[in-house]
């Protein structure tokens, strides 16, 4: 039975984990376990006038003058919610021009959840440049119902397929550990 589903990983950090926002904007010099070819396909949202990066820095500072003791050195400042969807229905919808319902289905999910548990949004990221990658070669080897599976890796500078890739289809849902409204973080009271 194919899946058709979507799944939601979440996980908190501290700020000194920055690093996997950097891996969420593709920011680092070599982004492992991204195709760069693929890249470019990326796309995403900020909640603010700024980039997720800049955003996040912004609130931060703001919860940290409206509360200068809900945010200590050690807190875990920030949520990553992994949204992983089904390539196939994923790339059907982008098929058939439903891109802008994706990203607003995207933004509802992450005002529901700052509705229901108090996390600021930050912004959002959908990652299609990640998966599994096979030459052409071994791509001939695999039965026909793996095949399908897969998708070719086009390039510009090669008219020829020589790579195929099984896509790992995801968004990164940043979220501020901060409720403006309560002036607290939130993350405390959910592990209670």
């Amino acid at each position: 039975m194919e899946k058709t589903y979507c799944a939601v990983n979440t996980k908190y950090y501290k700020n000194s984990n920055r690093g996997e926002i950097s891996h969420v904007l593709r920011s680092f010099a070599e982004n492992v376990n991204a195709y760069e070819e693929l890249s470019p396909n990326n796309f995403g949202f900020s909640f603010g006038n700024c980039d997720i990066d800049q955003h996040y820095e912004n609130l931060l500072s703001q919860a940290k003058q409206d509360n200068k003791f809900a945010i200590q050195k050690d807190s875990n400042t920030f949520i990553d919610s992994v949204l992983i969807f089904n390539s196939d229905r994923f790339f059907e919808c982008m098929e058939n021009g439903k891109k802008n319902e994706i990203e607003e289905a995207t933004k509802a999910y992450m005002l529901e959840f700052k509705a229901l548990y108090g996390f600021e949004p930050v912004g959002f990221k959908f990652h299609l440049d990640e998966g599994t990658v096979v030459t052409a070669d071994n791509f001939q080897h695999l039965d026909e119902k793996e095949q399908k599976k897969y998708r070719p890796i086009e390039n510009d500078d090669n008219p020829f397929v020589t790579e195929y890739i099984k896509h790992n289809i995801h968004a990164h849902a940043i979220f501020l550990n901060y409720d403006f409204e309560k002036k607290k973080t939130c993350l405390r009271n959910m592990n209670r």
